[in-house]
């Protein structure tokens, strides 16, 4: 029995860690007992997931997700939920309209389960939220405090560059229906109801597998295949309750996952982080390699759109099957219309090998009572395409207009937009994060592999062309919401971006000439609009970025690169 991403060799897993690779026998990305249990899973968990695999003559290779789902099971009716938020960035948020003291009460640890017990909750005026959930707030918006109730958003106040959020103000409407509100929020109490209730420090960790590749062959060398960065860190705070947590306890972070205790809170060092392992659910996000491409991968040359009707049929190369047609004897049936259809060559239409009568050639006899066929202005009969019947002709139509490139450029929402600020992914090298101002209200979060290429400073201030009506996409944890359009050699060792023209503004409208439309509010992704269209996208030798010899143009010009000729665009 086998498992994906992962080596069972004593060998190669000791080749780990010899190098440094890993913390020892017991690291949480082992697939050894310790390693496991250290990861959250249960021995329970093990058993169950052991007795339902059976006895096998076969090599299984098997997915994480069931063992993981199975312990989840498991875990989920048990454990208690507590509350952590992601430090970077984390936003103030005041209760306006009346004063709420700082007090504390006593919730249930579980809402299904009182059994597990009551935990200690901090209430103010004065709390703290995520900033991922508070850049999506909206003026005027409903919301729910989870534990607490309902709030409506009455400010929200960024900073001079948009790249954070200083405030934001809320006013309680407790009575409110929580059934009716599409954002339900985690927080925590900015302000403490005394030393016992300060806010919990917290490392929470997350673990990629050891290589990338699902099984390595027998001629594999393992340190071709090893996975470059495997361990994640998210600094966080979480509730008060948290400091009691000793190694081996597990816990839910709520809107987070469920995690194990790596090592508690100690007294005497109370800045140091309590360690939470994050436990794989058995879902999707959690048992796939992280580090799977995240870039969307260059569209391959694709041949153009052809007519939705013709996409259908196939081109049959005529090959006849014999001297002479077949024939068959049939009895004769009066026809249905005026006229007979005209008779099909099968010559032209069949690919079958010819086969000798096993009766002689047939005879056809024509019945009295047959009309001598008329010349009709019938369209050809449409050739039957791999063994399927022909269809009859109809009637002659107008050719229904071709939607091939020309119609889809339009439907990109191109503009001008400005790199406000730029840091490195938390949990990826080779990406950045970055604040992009296209013209609206707030900056679009943005994520980009162009850590080779260039340096944070190259990038803060930079006015580019961002695409910005593709599907959002999770990045490494971090989602990103556009994609900033680059020029890039053959060999890909050398990015530029793509340069608006002089006094372009963050908003301006990127078409193309003569394939003026309105764009869609969010691209298809099973429609591969950019994907389609990707692979005509170039530079000129005067530097102009084109789609198919069309300009990319704005009201104020033409979009050029810095250096690189017949470049791809991406």
């Amino acid at each position: 029995m086998n498992f994906v991403y992962t080596l069972l060799s004593k060998r190669k897993l000791a080749w780990f860690v010899n190098e440094g690779l890993v913390t020892g026998w017991d690291d949480p990305r082992f697939p050894t007992v310790r390693g496991m249990r250290r990861r959250g899973l249960t021995i329970d968990a093990l058993r169950q997931y052991i007795l339902m695999q059976g006895a096998s003559q076969k090599d299984l290779l098997l997915e994480w997700d069931k063992i993981w789902a199975l312990n989840k099971k498991i875990i989920d009716p048990i454990v208690p939920r507590h509350t952590a938020l992601a430090a970077d960035k984390i936003v103030k948020v005041n209760i306006v309209g009346e004063t709420v003291p700082p007090h504390v009460k006593d919730l249930p640890k579980h809402k299904k389960n009182p059994e597990v017990g009551l935990k200690k909750t901090a209430f103010s005026g004065e709390l703290l939220l995520e900033f991922d959930d508070a850049k999506e707030l909206e003026i005027g918006e409903e919301v729910t405090l989870m534990d607490w109730g309902n709030a409506i958003v009455t400010a929200i106040k960024w900073s001079a560059d948009k790249s954070k959020i200083d405030l934001v103000e809320v006013k309680l409407n407790l009575e409110g229906d929580f059934k009716k509100t599409k954002k339900k929020l985690t927080w925590l109490s900015r302000a403490a109801a005394g030393p016992d209730h300060a806010q919990a420090p917290l490392l929470l960790l997350d673990y990629d597998y050891l290589i990338t590749k699902k099984k390595l062959e027998e001629n594999d060398d393992v340190k071709d295949f090893v996975t470059p960065v495997t361990e994640f860190k998210t600094e966080a705070v979480g509730d008060a309750n948290l400091k009691l947590l000793k190694k081996g306890d597990y816990i839910q972070l709520e809107r987070k996952g469920f995690f194990i205790c790596d090592g508690g809170f100690d007294p005497a060092s109370p800045t140091q982080p309590i360690r939470l392992i994050l436990i794989p659910d058995g879902k999707a996000a959690s048992t796939t390699s992280k580090a799977e491409i995240e870039a969307p991968a260059p569209a391959s040359p694709a041949k153009k759109p052809t007519p939705a009707a013709a996409s259908k049929v196939k081109a049959a190369t005529p090959a006849p099957a014999s001297a002479q047609p077949s024939t068959i004897k049939m009895y004769a049936t009066k026809p249905i219309y005026d006229n007979p259809p005209p008779t099909t060559d099968h010559t032209l239409v069949s690919k079958m090998y010819a086969v000798k009568p096993v009766y002689g050639d047939a005879e056809i006899i024509t019945p009295t009572w047959q009309m001598t066929p008329v010349p009709a202005a019938v369209p050809a009969a449409v050739p039957a395409v791999d063994g399927k019947k022909a269809k009859a002709p109809k009637a002659e139509k107008a050719p229904a207009p071709v939607a091939n490139e020309a119609s889809l450029i339009s439907k990109l929402d191109m503009v001008v937009g400005k790199i406000l600020s730029v840091k490195r992914h938390p949990d990826a090298d080779s990406l950045y994060v970055e604040q992009i101002d296209v013209g609206e209200e707030k900056p679009r979060e943005v994520v980009s592999g162009l850590v080779k290429f260039m340096k944070e400073e190259e990038l803060e201030g930079r006015t580019i062309l961002v695409l910005k009506n593709l599907k959002p996409a999770s990045m490494r944890g971090v989602k990103s919401f556009a994609m900033v359009m680059c020029a890039s050699d053959a060999e890909h060792t050398k990015v530029e971006f793509l340069i608006p023209p002089e006094g372009s503004l963050p908003g301006d409208k990127v078409y193309f000439e003569g394939h003026e439309g309105e764009p869609e509010a969010q691209l298809n992704p099973k429609k591969k609009v950019f994907e389609t269209l990707q692979p005509d996208f170039t530079t000129t030798s005067d530097l102009v970025a084109v789609w198919n010899g069309v300009p990319f143009r704005t009201a104020r010009g033409v979009v050029k690169t810095g250096s690189l000729v017949g470049a791809s665009i991406k």
